[in-house]
């Protein structure tokens, strides 16, 4: 089927294909990613062999966001436009709290669509099919001069290579300087806050060529592994003004703080997010009597314990983050008691005893092999 309606208006003249998930003896086949490939190539080459300009292109091969379906549509469009013989349905399941973020969800991934802003690769193996696409971009390009869509497919996935490469380096250099890094790094505070630096001014040159639409997500990418990078710096700092006696246990102590402030947070949000939910249906239960007395008071004592629950996951959080800011700025110091969260933090405290007693441990024998060498 092919659709000319958008031709004026968007120049979007486009077709489908209905394809029959049988094969030629009439059983049913499961096609998955690579026979839709290939049936892409394939159609590509049709097309060529009847005179049209047509490539076999996946998304990531010309750097565009991911797309959305037929059910963000329909849910936008129900949402929007109640349909005929359903309208109270339609209206009450846009008026549901618990339903708007997938309505929100729904519409970001249309308006993402429409847009079309570049795609930036976050893992290796996005980057290599970007830098292929490139290489292969370009032989059309050198081939074919006036071809505008070969110039304009390079055009997007110029700023989309420059971005990953970028983020690529970011990842490699947090890795290496985390505690946990397999890599060596024998560097101090300073040298570090140089490197952050450099990293910093190149990230926002990167930034400065990226098109509108895509500078803020290339932002948030990076300034998450710059916000690493910086942590570790204060970090080292801290090492080097408490005490020249840390290990990599303790620094092990550290990242684990960190991911435990990270899952702190998350549930601290889920617990907030939940509590408004409760909160909001329980004033509507009173504005708007809705079943029996019972049933009533049962949901103000949910909305009650959900608002507790919400409470305790904000205090949890904040210990969290307390006993992170603690660690940082010096080790050596033990968690106190007062410190409560869930099992998690009771758990960092032993972590990190066990590695202060393994140090203390290292310390006295090595002072022991002095004494014996002195004798």
């Amino acid at each position: 089927g092919v659709h000319t309606d958008k031709a004026e208006s968007a120049g979007h003249i486009h077709a489908h294909a209905v394809i029959i998930v049988k094969n030629g003896d009439g059983r049913k086949i499961n096609p998955n990613v690579k026979d839709f490939s290939e049936w892409r190539a394939a159609y590509a080459e049709h097309a060529r062999e009847n005179g049209l300009k047509i490539v076999a292109t996946r998304a990531l091969e010309t750097a565009s966001s991911k797309s959305y379906g037929p059910r963000d549509k329909s849910i936008v469009a129900a949402a929007d436009h109640p349909r005929s013989g359903r309208e109270a349905r339609d209206r009450a399941y846009s008026a549901d709290p618990a339903n708007h973020h997938v309505i929100d969800n729904a519409r970001r991934r249309i308006e993402t669509a429409r847009t079309n802003p570049i795609k930036i690769p976050v893992s290796e193996r996005q980057l290599a099919v970007v830098n292929d696409s490139m290489a292969a971009w370009r032989n059309v390009a050198s081939t074919q001069p006036d071809n505008k869509f070969a110039t304009d497919i390079l055009n997007r996935l110029s700023p989309s290579h420059v971005a990953g490469d970028a983020l690529a380096a970011l990842s490699e250099f947090s890795a290496a300087v985390s505690p946990r890094g397999t890599v060596a790094m024998p560097q101090t505070a300073a040298e570090m806050s140089v490197d952050l630096k450099e990293l910093n001014e190149a990230v926002n040159e990167v930034a400065s060529v990226m098109p509108e639409g895509s500078r803020a997500a290339f932002a948030e990418k990076s300034g998450k592994y710059l916000e690493r990078i910086a942590e570790r710096v204060d970090y080292q700092r801290g090492l080097e003004a408490a005490a020249p006696l840390s290990n990599a246990a303790l620094a092990i102590v550290v990242t684990d703080a960190r991911a435990i402030s990270v899952v702190e947070d998350r549930e601290a949000s889920a617990a907030r997010l939940l509590a408004e939910s409760t909160e909001k249906l329980a004033r509507d239960t009173t504005a708007r009597p809705v079943g029996s007395p019972a049933e009533i008071d049962t949901t103000r004592a949910i909305a009650g314990e959900a608002e507790q629950l919400a409470s305790v996951e904000a205090r949890q959080a904040e210990a969290a983050h307390e006993a992170q800011r603690r660690l940082i700025a010096n080790t050596t110091v033990p968690l106190v008691v007062a410190l409560e969260v869930d099992g998690r933090l009771e758990e960092l405290r032993r972590e990190q005893q066990a590695a202060l007693d393994k140090r203390e441990a290292a310390r006295v024998d090595g002072k022991g092999s002095e004494q014996e060498h002195e004798q």
